[in-house]
């Protein structure tokens, strides 16, 4: 297995594209818990799987808040705040690889640094199933 470079990452929130503005993606986090379903007739410990977990996607970008009209950042604030669910798609570099699963913005956080660029750090949790195509 190589390494692969990361150039080529898109991802939408709600059918806009939010990789030009993407400096880093940590995520999903995907879980699936135990439960423990050992009996007294058991001889060993036994589990079964829980139901999957999306997890969280964070995210850091540069900011625009006047990217064309209302940005895509802009709408996200706004989903937050209305605890809106939307359909996210993020396609890997290699282009084959696509996931796609809803989430609700559960922060966005702007930050404005002395000699610094607009950015925004943002967290979105997955909700529903991951379908990978």
């Amino acid at each position: 297995m190589t390494a692969q470079n990361t150039v080529g990452l898109t991802m939408s929130w709600n059918a806009v594209a939010v990789a030009g503005t993407i400096t880093s993606l940590s995520g999903p986090n995907l879980t699936n818990e135990s439960i423990e379903v050992t009996s007294l007739a058991s001889t060993a410990t036994a589990y079964i799987a829980s139901l999957p977990d999306i997890g969280e996607v964070t995210l850091e970008v540069n900011y625009d808040p006047d990217d064309a009209g209302p940005s895509v950042h802009d709408s996200m604030a706004d989903d937050l705040i209305a605890g809106q669910e939307r359909e996210v798609i993020i396609t890997w570099p290699d282009t084959t690889t696509i996931w796609t699963f809803d989430a609700l913005c559960t922060g966005l956080s702007p930050g404005a640094p002395v000699k610094d660029k607009l950015s925004a750090s943002i967290t979105l949790q997955g909700t529903g199933a991951l379908a990978i195509t």
